[in-house]
């Protein structure tokens, strides 16, 4: 990351992005919707502005998805831990103990990574206590990467994906099975990719596995890693069944290179969701670095996930001056520009497609995907640019909120 990256423009905080009191922050994980408040958990680094290996379980908690109030963090080093790297929370079934399970690490070989459990001292989750080692990284099958343990109640036994990275370069998702979450026994490749994830790396690996159900169909999303780079996310449509994954569909579900590590959750109505770590976005003046996006709902159309704002974001009151939020309905069957310029006339963003591809251009770059939806989802938040089609979603830095004049039948803004 160069000083002169334009994520690091000085810039208020945006109104609807979860971001940290202070410090680097990233993946999501564990979100829970509880006793009518939402719990988000997050990799969090508080006395630095740069990713540490030496990292927290932050926390934060919500009754609308939107506003967030900082919490102590749930998980720090120590105990055995040099770090606490990314997991997730599992509630499920009813009369279970909820419990948190993360990837304990240690400095001499960060990507070999152990899950352990925590379990929650008081009814608020403010305080938890680490329990022993469950699952080592394996020596069958051989692994390069072992880390992320996304947890669920499978009707009869819980199971766990990790994600994975094999000697060859594929990449993979790992099942464990268990009757009472101490033993865990090794059950094989949920999934896993016919090549390396990227070309020429020497290793690659699929990080934040997340398997979840959505209508009739099962959803699987992995963040892709080479040679340590995120790269993006990718997600799987298929059928579900003890602990093996039947793919019908893989795709890109996000491009540029703001979204990555999309966490998924249920919310208060039962509802299938997912937020996203916005890469890179910071305040080095203001001590602060890194984002959430807003929250998604998730469905299934054309046996492809699809991505909406979530309903809440119809409640906000946003500042204007700061935030804009519109959809765009671009002419059908013909090449559609949308141009916005900011308010001292310079250009801002502009839209363009021929309803087969999207390109997003900021003054800090530009950014093409496919699309074959007939309405655009565009939120602006003090700089921070989330773009969003029916299968894909797009981030890019927007250092200026822009001004738009409404073009009748067009464009439906968010907020009066």
């Amino acid at each position: 990351m160069s000083p002169v990256d334009p994520w690091l423009l000085r810039r208020p905080r945006p109104a609807l992005h979860f971001t940290a009191q202070r410090g680097w922050i990233n993946d999501p994980h564990g979100v829970t919707f509880r006793d009518g408040r939402y719990h988000l958990f997050y990799q969090a680094v508080p006395d630095a502005l740069r990713w540490q290996p030496a990292i927290s379980w932050g926390h934060a908690t919500s009754r609308d998805l939107l506003t967030w109030e900082q919490q102590p963090p749930a998980l720090v080093p120590g105990d055995g831990d040099d770090g606490c790297w990314s997991g997730s929370v599992c509630t499920t079934p009813a009369d279970a103990p909820p419990t948190l399970y993360y990837t304990s690490v240690t400095a001499s070989n960060l990507d070999h990574g152990t899950v352990r459990a925590a379990l929650p001292v008081d009814d608020d989750w403010t305080v938890w206590r680490k329990g022993r080692v469950l699952v080592s990284t394996p020596v069958e099958p051989p692994v390069v990467v072992f880390r992320d343990p996304n947890v669920l109640w499978d009707d009869d036994c819980w199971r766990m994906m990790v994600g994975a990275g094999y000697p060859d370069g594929r990449a993979a998702v790992l099942c464990y099975r268990s009757e009472d979450q101490e033993r865990w026994t090794y059950e094989g490749p949920l999934a896993q990719s016919a090549g390396p994830v990227a070309r020429q790396a020497r290793h690659s690996a699929w990080e934040c596995p997340q398997l979840i159900r959505v209508a009739d169909r099962h959803v699987l999303l992995v963040s892709a890693v080479a040679d340590g780079t995120p790269l993006d996310a990718a997600v799987a449509v298929g059928t579900y069944h003890a602990g093996r994954l039947k793919i019908d569909h893989w795709s890109q579900l996000t491009h540029g290179r703001g979204h990555y590590a999309p966490s998924t959750f249920l919310d208060a109505d039962g509802q299938p969701c997912v937020i996203f770590w916005i890469r890179d976005i910071a305040d080095a003046g203001s001590g602060w670095s890194g984002a959430m996006s807003i929250p998604y709902q998730l469905s299934v159309v054309d046996d492809r996930l699809a991505l909406d704002p979530h309903p809440a974001l119809a409640a906000a009151r946003p500042d204007a001056r700061r935030t804009l939020g519109f959809t765009w309905r671009p002419e059908a069957g013909r090449s559609s520009q949308l141009s916005l310029r900011s308010s001292d006339g310079q250009p801002a963003l502009d839209l363009l497609t021929d309803g087969r591809s999207l390109m997003v251009a900021t003054p800090a770059g530009t950014v093409t995907a496919p699309t074959s939806s007939e309405e655009i989802k565009v939120l602006i938040d003090a700089g921070v640019l989330e773009v969003a089609t029916r299968h894909a979603v797009i981030g890019l830095p927007a250092p200026t909120t822009p001004e738009v004049v409404p073009v009748p039948g067009t464009i439906t803004m968010w907020w009066p």
